[in-house]
């Protein structure tokens, strides 16, 4: 099952939405996944978005048999966001598309093992993100951009031991910290009707355990992969139509298991007179990630929750002239019930209950 199936979100014109593969969006300030429909932009657009999102996921590990009654799990994540987007009118030899994102999340995991000789187990994580991307349309039928992503995550992970046959308790505290650098390079292609992309995704992990754990050594770790995107789609100055497919070129192995990340997606916007409308479906199969969304992957699909098919929505409004400035907002709630391996115990099911919810504020001028 999902993971978060019923995990939705509702993003009222937001610049950190996603649908443009095959042509220009009917909102400019929506960012362009393939590069090449920068140059496609009808108005230069300023955007600032600021979000926060939190989670909390209850697994209860009494409806197996490797815990007591009363065994549960608690996790909540915080996610605050701050968007930063320009976007230049197309229809020249450059056109120009700088992003910045500013993000910062915490979880705290908390589990209750009663009649557990492990008496008491937590841990909490602090992370914050940093995004600059620069894309450049050229002409109308091509496209480069080049991004790069700072994520940096400290877990502080603390255990108190009873032993067996009575005596004192023993104490585990451990820290680790790690930063994420991960560069990207994507190259697109767009003809009438159809669009492609192809992406270098770079990254390095620094790694540090305090104390020293042989099972989590110190160091430095390179990786890399290159992922795909096609697209079809029309469109006209009231109307906004496309398809697209992304697939990451390589399998992957997580836990002696090989998954094939992929994403389909489908974008529809409608003119209404003065009233603007849109969806866009994201449909993330067996660990598909944006660059993006780097903190939400770590935070709350973290594990092999992330590598689960999930559905994501994408809502988008306006209301008056597409030229000057407008403000917005938006509101969401979700819940879902699942059953899902433990972290504990990565061998059985448990009952797990998900519930988010989410704030966004919008300002975006066009001209």
């Amino acid at each position: 099952m999902f993971r978060f199936l019923a995990f939705s979100f509702l993003i009222f014109n937001s610049s950190g939405a996603y649908s443009q593969m095959v042509t220009s969006s009917i909102f400019p300030e929506m960012r362009a996944i393939n590069p090449a429909v920068i140059g496609k932009r009808e108005s230069a657009t300023f955007a600032a978005v600021a979000q926060k999102v939190k989670s909390e996921k209850k697994q209860d590990l009494s409806t197996g048999s490797t815990f007591t009654d009363g065994s549960n799990t608690t996790e909540t994540v915080n996610i605050n966001t701050i968007n930063g987007f320009y976007g230049g009118k197309g229809g020249g030899t450059f056109t120009t598309e700088i992003i910045v994102d500013i993000l910062n999340g915490s979880q705290d995991y908390e589990a209750e093992l009663p009649n557990s000789t492990q008496t008491e187990l937590s841990s909490d994580v602090d992370a914050n993100s940093a995004l600059y991307s620069l894309g450049f349309g050229i002409g109308e039928h091509f496209g480069v951009s080049i991004a790069q992503n700072i994520l940096k995550v400290d877990n502080t992970f603390k255990t108190s031991l009873t032993p067996g046959g009575g005596g004192s308790p023993i104490n585990i505290n451990m820290k680790t910290e790690s930063t994420i650098t991960t560069s990207r390079l994507r190259a697109g292609f767009r003809m009438s009707g159809l669009g492609a992309y192809f992406e270098r995704r770079m990254d390095e992990t620094e790694s540090k355990t305090t104390p020293a754990d042989p099972n989590l050594p110190d160091g430095t770790t390179d990786t890399s992969k290159n992922v795909v995107g096609l697209g079809t789609g029309i469109s006209s100055k009231t109307f906004h139509l496309e398809a697209f497919y992304e697939k990451e070129l390589a399998d992957v192995t997580v836990q002696n298991k090989t998954y094939s990340p992929s994403r389909f997606g489908f974008t529809v916007e409608k003119h209404f007179g003065s009233l603007a409308l849109g969806y866009t479906g994201l449909y993330l199969m067996q660990g598909f990630s944006d660059l993006e969304k780097e903190i939400y992957n770590k935070l709350i699909y973290g594990g092999l929750a992330g590598y689960q098919d999930r559905l994501e929505h994408i809502i988008n409004f306006s209301f008056g002239s597409s030229k000057g400035a407008s403000f917005g907002g938006s509101a969401f709630y979700s819940s879902s019930e699942t059953q899902e391996v433990s972290d504990l115990d990565s061998e059985n099911l448990y009952k797990t209950e998900t519930t988010a919810m989410g704030l966004a504020l919008k300002f975006t001028y066009a001209y």
